[in-house]
């Protein structure tokens, strides 16, 4: 319930009434943050990117962790650059702009092996 009324799909603790919100997210088969991102994702047009990330969090992350030191700082700058590339400096932004630029790469499995991706994950 603390969660509901948290992010405002229920009006308070003691009422527990539906807000507009929460009405649409009782009708998503879908953890409710996860309906609310893609909820406001589809209203503010960014829905592509938002789908992206909520996979990614129900699954593991793309990015892979070399087992050899020496390639593990190159694996965190790749990382970095994605998440850069997105205008931020976050895990999220880098898995979108990551997943956008390998679905626009000619050869995927390359691109995987060149920027420390798992292409089962991609």
């Amino acid at each position: 319930v603390k969660l509901l009324v948290g992010i405002g799909a229920l009006a308070s603790a003691e009422v527990e009434d539906l807000t507009a919100l929460g009405r649409q997210l009782a009708h998503l088969p879908l953890h409710p943050t996860v309906g609310k991102l893609l909820l406001y994702g589809a209203f503010f047009g960014v829905l592509d990117p938002l789908l992206t990330v909520s996979c990614s969090t129900a699954h593991r992350s793309p990015f892979v962790l070399p087992s050899d030191a020496s390639q593990r700082g190159a694996a965190d700058e790749a990382k970095a650059k994605f998440a850069r590339d997105a205008g931020g400096d976050s895990d999220d932004l880098a898995v979108a702009a990551a997943f956008l630029q390998w679905q626009k790469s000619q050869n995927r499995l390359r691109f995987c092996q060149d920027n420390f991706l798992a292409a089962g994950v991609m």
